[in-house]
């Protein structure tokens, strides 16, 4: 998942597509700060060193998640790196399967960063893993055939984070579709207090991965709250400053505040009507690195799920390893908000 910490162009009818080959020019120019990608840190060799360092211990949990049933969530996917010089596969997001060939993830999931720039990454060096729950030679590998990305995405921000993949060939493995809400729908899903359901292959609280699928059970939060959260730290350290500049220049207390305010009503909050807040007040339980792209779900009765969310971002630890042990909420693309853009990508309008 990306962090917060580490840190639109287009017209509507034309997607960002790559067949076969990788695009010889950037996507987007990348600016001082913004984060770097999954797929980047997939063939790293701090990537390398966890795989081959991590214990059972260390694995036993993410964000205090549970190792899935074999079978559950047959939706789920993992994306692969394809590491010729190493010889072998690197999980760095998940996805879900929502038609037979097609694939919903993140759009930070599809695209690397190199020195002049962000790409959307070769599908040649991708490999989506279908049919198990365990990161392991169990699964179909389906080589990727097109990728597309939001019109609206920018990876240099986080809004507009999603993407499809459409599939090279059906997967020859036993897996399940699920849907997404419409934007109505999506309305009256997503009340606060609801259960919500995120599964993944992502870092532990140890910082290692996970070679076994977990989920987690948490809770829609208002957007607002979880806004407020995000803000209030930059908004107490701004208000020192803003304090001394408004008694130097001998501002009334009248137009200190309303300066105050209008500058407030200026600031971009970090998560947008484009997603979701999820968590739990205890904390931390959710999404991790790792986890970017996957499925965040809703039970909609009788054993079935309806998927409201797609993993995109959270808070990174202090520490740097893993995430934020103390953040209490994730931030998740809002799938309502995308279901004719899904539809017409599709084919379907």
């Amino acid at each position: 998942m990306r962090k917060i910490l580490s840190k639109i162009a287009g017209a509507a009818a034309i997607a960002l597509v790559l067949q076969a080959m990788a695009s010889a020019e950037p996507m987007w120019e990348k600016k001082e700060g913004s984060p770097d990608m999954p797929f980047n840190f997939a063939a790293s060799p701090e990537k390398a060193a966890m795989l081959e360092g991590s214990s059972e211990e260390e694995r036993s949990r993410v964000l205090n998640g549970k190792i899935a049933a074999d079978g559950a969530w047959p939706w789920q996917v993992a994306l692969m790196r394809v590491d010729v010089e190493r010889d072998l596969l690197s999980q760095f997001c998940g996805g879900s399967m929502i038609q037979n060939d097609w694939v919903l993830t993140a759009a930070h999931c599809v695209v690397e960063q190199r020195q002049d720039g962000y790409y959307i990454i070769d599908p040649a060096k991708t490999r989506i893993m279908v049919g198990t729950n365990r990161i392991s030679n169990e699964g179909d590998f389906v080589e990727v055939q097109q990728i597309i990305v939001n019109e609206n995405y920018d990876p240099n921000g986080f809004d507009n984070d999603i993407a499809l993949i459409k599939l090279a060939r059906v997967p020859n493995a036993n897996f399940k579709t699920i849907t997404i809400p419409t934007g109505e729908y999506a309305d009256i899903l997503e009340k606060p207090n609801t259960e919500t359901i995120v599964t993944g292959w992502g870092r532990t609280e140890a910082g290692t991965p996970s070679r076994e699928l977990r989920e987690g059970r948490i809770e829609i939060i208002d957007r607002n709250i979880c806004n407020a959260a995000l803000l209030a730290g930059p908004m107490k350290a701004a208000a020192g400053y803003f304090q001394q500049a408004a008694d130097a220049l001998a501002l009334s207390g009248n137009d200190a505040n309303t300066l105050w305010d209008e500058m407030l009503d200026r600031v971009p909050v970090p998560l947008t009507e484009n997603m979701i807040c999820s968590g739990t007040p205890e904390g931390p339980r959710g999404a991790c690195d790792g986890d970017s792209g996957g499925p965040l779900v809703i039970g909609v009765g009788e054993g079935k799920y309806i998927q409201a969310g797609i993993v995109s971002w959270g808070l990174a630890s202090t520490d740097g390893v893993g995430c934020n042990r103390d953040a209490k909420f994730s931030a998740y693309t809002r799938t309502g908000n995308y279901a004719d853009w899904v539809l017409t990508k599709l084919g379907y309008k």
